[in-house]
């Protein structure tokens, strides 16, 4: 394929705000950039993550009643616009993705990209559900130009999980950092802590199982016992409630504040004093390394997959033990009186460019590029 073939499509289920649909919005806007004609598709749903895609990108919703039933709607899609390439998201959008590739009958490079740990999600959502859908990718993720995992312990666990072998899935590290985020990152913080002299500790996510939030909140707990500290947590979910409960049973909640869902948080980011990761899993830790960009100094779980490997094992940032309350907040109380330096965490934030990512997702898909 050559530069003057330029069609490229990612489908995705959704564009709710997470990871996953941060990388699809990032790389299709650095391909939009790179001259490309993007189309995003969704199978069931927009969401807010569309406002970030430029105007040049076309939003297409299937509004399919569930992934499966969007196969006929992507096969006529296919048949339709013929993309030269395909970015699949998500298991099981990949698999429908594959399938229905193959009977459009259409010459096109695919990708399936895999986000997240596959034997995390059939052991703690769905069981059967993701079991079925891991033997399929077994059989269908082969049919795919590349199969494409966001970190190498997420790539271990697909070839674990499914049977496919090792040597056939690359390690693509996400598109994060860009001028983009650069730019939002100098914008002012209206909030009465940042004019104070307290540290702030900042988690973001959603409030869900795998953040983990009431390991970062008991972690505070211990650490107001050592100094005056405020903690932020950015993000909205089902568990905001056992959240508000856990700090006022532990009487830390006029020092915690639930802000909910923010369009920018990477002013907040830029302006904290120790950015933590509570997860219990991660395919790979996107806020590690819009954390890391900001410049602000990291603490993370050593969970599978993604962490240890942005921080270098700990070269970059502090990791702690899975559930470990008292070294979760023995890290933080270090990382606020000995902060990693600031060059030293951009520098390796450059590492998951938005350029870089592009480039390495053209080759992989045997597409040339300038």
């Amino acid at each position: 394929m050559t530069m003057n073939d330029r069609r490229i499509t990612f489908i995705i289920e959704s564009l709710v705000i997470g990871g996953a649909e941060r990388v699809v919005c990032n790389l299709a806007s650095e391909f939009d950039r790179n001259g490309w004609e993007v189309n995003v598709v969704v199978t069931r749903a927009t969401g807010p993550m569309a406002e970030v895609l430029p105007d040049s990108v076309k939003l297409i919703n299937l509004e399919s009643s569930r992934t499966l039933a969007s196969i006929p709607h992507l096969v006529q899609y296919f048949r339709r616009n013929r993309p030269d390439a395909v970015i699949a998201n998500l298991t099981h959008v990949n698999v429908v993705t594959t399938l229905a590739v193959r009977l459009a009958r259409i010459d096109a490079s695919v990708a399936v990209v895999e986000h997240n740990v596959l034997s995390n999600r059939i052991e703690r959502i769905s069981g059967r559900k993701e079991l079925v859908t891991a033997k399929l990718a077994k059989h269908v993720y082969p049919w795919a130009e590349a199969i494409i995992a966001v970190s190498d312990g997420t790539a271990d666990n697909i070839a674990s999980v499914t049977g496919i072998d090792r040597s056939k899935i690359s390690t693509i590290y996400n598109p994060i950092v860009s001028d983009d985020l650069t730019e939002r990152a100098k914008k002012p913080v209206d909030h009465p802590w940042f004019e104070q002299e307290d540290p702030i500790i900042l988690g973001v996510g959603s409030l869900s199982e795998q953040k983990n939030f009431p390991l970062l909140i008991r972690a505070f707990n211990e650490v107001v016992d050592e100094r005056e500290a405020r903690l932020m947590i950015i993000g909205e979910g089902d568990d905001r409630s056992e959240l508000e409960a856990l700090a006022s049973e532990l009487g830390v909640e006029p020092h915690i504040d639930l802000l909910g869902y923010v369009d920018n948080p990477y002013k907040y980011m830029n302006h904290a004093d120790v950015f933590v990761l509570s997860s219990a899993w991660e395919g790979f830790g996107n806020v590690i390394v819009e954390a890391m960009a900001c410049g602000t100094p990291i603490v993370s779980t050593d969970c599978e997959s993604g962490p240890a490997e942005i921080l270098g094992q700990g070269e970059w940032g502090r990791l702690t033990a899975i559930g470990d309350t008292e070294g979760m907040a023995t890290a933080i109380l270090e990382t606020i009186s000995e902060p990693t330096d600031v060059d030293k965490l951009t520098n390796r934030a450059s590492s998951f460019s938005t350029t870089t990512a592009y480039r390495k997702y053209a080759k992989r898909l045997g597409i040339e590029y300038d």
